[in-house]
């Protein structure tokens, strides 16, 4: 049965590596999700909206990282992609530039081994959230160009059939330079007897005051893309799945030439399940139900949306958030950035024990931590909340977890 495992390490300030490990796990790892924000305590929100999310799988690794510098008026944002490193971060200068960077290095007992990337340390011991995938049938990282022509497929191959796969963009179609305007969009993508996609797609405009945000959440595509004019004009996501991997269409012009990262998981007989969850109003215990197995793992993709397939201009327009959580793990990040401010308003937050999410003003929104792992669902408790949020909902098996559905090809078998 595939597992996932969770740790957290700080960065180091010198040009040296880190160890990350994740506590019960065994030997090596298959691929490892990285994320941080600008923070250096848990639960605990500080200022500039600034995070990156990376990935490797010990052949392949990338990075995203988008920023927007707190109080600059008009705003400082920028957004970069390397294909060379699997965790950086922002500068809080606006400069577009790295502050720090991390590479693979090797993986060790229970964990993975990062190196400081042509001595470009970190200026802060920010801590860095590891997710490690383990015992999976086949797990695959890597980056691709969207095609250049849309509605043109372009196959994406990997040796086998995923059957779950996480995308990452920054829209942005260079490793060497950073972009003003920052850009982001994180997609779950899942084939489980058909094919279903959320994304959460956000732009915070640079150089403009008033501050500009937007975000829009689709329930139909695992990519959308933001012009520079801050109008949300192409989308696109996997369209099928086959034997050596995936095919990527875009139905519209505007995004071709863009890079897209992602992790791609094969994970045989063990279900998975993607859904939108709502995130409660009242504080306590919130039991989730409906799913079809006990979940292994959650993931989360988090933002300040109450419907889907719109577009959103408000005080918490440019918020995300990515979580995970066993029965016994938890780590995420956020950030979140004003939105018709005339100085802007970001900050950053992590924890290695809740669920966080940000409000724009410094402060943690609402965070909530595992409570238990049930038969077809989980209990999250939740010991601060704002509104009823939409959550973009990753789930697998639990195959040790009593009676579930098995996976197959194209086909949900229930077993007793």
């Amino acid at each position: 049965m595939g597992q996932v495992f969770i740790g957290q390490a700080a960065v180091p300030t010198t040009d040296t590596t880190l160890d990350i490990t994740a506590s019960g796990m065994t030997g090596n790892p298959q691929a490892v999700e990285l994320w941080m924000a600008r923070a250096t305590a848990n639960d605990t929100a500080t200022t500039h909206g600034a995070m990156c999310s990376g990935a490797t799988d010990g052949t392949n690794q990338f990075v995203i990282a988008h920023g927007s510098v707190d109080s600059a008026n008009p705003t400082n944002t920028h957004r970069r992609f390397s294909s060379s490193a699997c965790l950086a971060m922002m500068d809080n200068t606006g400069s577009g530039t790295f502050d720090g960077e991390m590479e693979f290095d090797s993986w060790i007992e229970g964990g993975v081994r990062l190196d400081v990337l042509s001595a470009n340390t970190f200026s802060s011991a920010w801590l860095v959230t590891a997710v490690f995938y383990q015992g999976f049938d086949n797990v695959d990282v890597g980056n691709f160009t969207i095609p250049t022509t849309a509605a043109s497929p372009l196959s994406v191959s990997m040796g086998f059939q995923p059957n779950v796969v996480k995308t990452f963009s920054a829209m942005t179609d260079t490793i060497t330079t950073g972009s003003s305007i920052a850009k982001s969009c994180y997609g779950f993508t899942v084939d489980s007897g058909g094919i279903t996609e959320h994304c959460l797609s956000t732009i915070g405009e640079d150089n403009v005051s008033p501050s500009s945000k937007r975000n829009y959440l689709s329930a139909t595509d695992s990519f959308r893309f933001w012009s520079d004019a801050g109008s949300q004009n192409s989308e696109g996501g996997i369209s099928a799945f086959g034997s050596d991997g995936f095919d990527f269409t875009t139905t519209d012009g505007g995004a071709e030439g863009l890079e897209i990262c992602y992790l791609a998981i094969d994970t045989g007989t063990q279900a998975v399940s993607l859904n939108t969850h709502t995130m409660p109003t009242s504080t306590g215990n919130d039991i989730r139900s409906g799913l079809s197995f006990m979940p292994s793992s959650v993931h989360y993709i988090t933002h300040r949306k109450t419907n889907q397939n719109t577009q959103s201009t408000n005080n918490r327009a440019s918020a995300i958030g990515l979580a995970a959580f066993t029965s016994t793990q938890t780590g995420s990040v956020a950030t979140n950035d004003r939105d018709n401010s005339t100085a802007a308003e970001s900050s950053s937050g992590t924890s290695n024990a809740n669920i966080v999410t940000m409000d724009f003003n410094t402060t943690i929104e609402a965070s909530g931590s595992l409570v238990s792992m049930n038969p077809d669902g989980y209990t999250i408790n939740w010991a601060s909340v704002d509104t009823a949020w939409l959550i973009s909902e990753l789930a697998f098996e639990d195959e040790g977890g009593g009676s579930v559905n098995k996976r197959s090809r194209g086909l949900l078998l229930e077993v007793g």
